[in-house]
Parts: structure tokens; C-alpha cells; sequence
């Protein structure tokens, strides 16, 4: 009988605690505005001296000088080699990293290996594009 009734009071917790998620309480509703604000102008204030405790952190410092540019290094070229093309069930490629010393890797359409996405497939030819540059690889370099 406890059994029973143990049962029925969960059920009954169960079935009123989903009946209040999907049917809410319609008087408990927030009004939401669609304005916008306009800001003509922005004020960007200095920051204010710092607040920190010496004690805790030690003697804080302001930085006078701007920080050192980061020196821009251009990136080396990848060396990739096709090494397969298959065009059933679904067309994709095997490639090679000649720089690193990994197997090769089996890309689809849209993959992308050392930032350069898979464009297209032909018949020996994979098409590899990046931002500026396209790559065009061939399994049988003809002359």
C-alpha cells in the first residue's frame, strides 16, 4: 500500500511539475521594449590609479612606455604532395606533409590541411585554396 502510494505521489509530482514547464503562468510575463537607444558620443576616460593593496601585491608600477610591436614573420610555404584520388563512393584525397613527419591524411571537399581548404577534385588534379593563394596538385606530374 506505501508502495502504491509512494508511486502515485511521484507520478502526481511528475505530471504537474511538466504540465507548469510547457503551459506557464500567462501573469508572470515580462514586457520587453523594442526602441533603441541612440548614442551620439562615446567618452572613453583614463582609468582610474590603481586601488590594490601593496602589502598583498607589492609595489605596482604604471607602465610609461608603449609596448615593443610584435615583429610580423611571414609564414612559410608547406610542401604537399598528392598522393591519391578517389571519386566513389564519395570524391577525396590522400595528401602528403612533406615538412612533418606524419602519415598521409584523407581529406574530403571543404577539409583543410596547413590553412588550406579542399576546393575541388578532377579526375588527377585536387584544387586547394587558402585566403591569397591557390594550390593545384597532381597525382601524375605531366609534362
Amino acid at each position: 500500500m506505501k508502495v502504491k502510494l509512494m508511486v502515485f505521489l511521484v507520478l502526481v509530482f511528475v505530471v504537474s511539475d511538466f504540465a507548469l514547464r510547457i503551459f506557464p503562468d500567462s501573469s508572470n510575463t515580462k514586457q520587453v521594449s523594442n526602441e533603441f537607444d541612440v548614442v551620439s558620443a562615446v567618452v572613453l576616460n583614463k582609468p582610474e590609479k590603481s586601488t590594490l593593496d601593496k602589502h598583498i601585491f607589492g609595489e605596482i608600477f604604471e607602465q610609461k612606455k608603449a609596448p615593443e610591436q610584435v615583429k610580423k614573420v611571414a609564414k612559410k610555404e608547406y610542401k604537399l604532395t598528392l598522393l591519391a584520388v578517389y571519386s566513389a563512393p564519395k570524391k577525396f584525397v590522400y595528401v602528403k606533409d612533406n615538412k612533418s613527419n606524419t602519415k598521409p591524411k584523407k581529406l574530403a571537399l571543404g577539409d583543410e590541411i596547413n590553412g588550406y581548404k579542399l576546393a575541388n577534385i578532377k579526375k588527377n588534379t585536387a584544387i586547394f585554396k587558402n585566403s591569397n593563394k591557390t594550390l593545384e596538385l597532381k597525382v601524375f606530374k605531366g609534362k
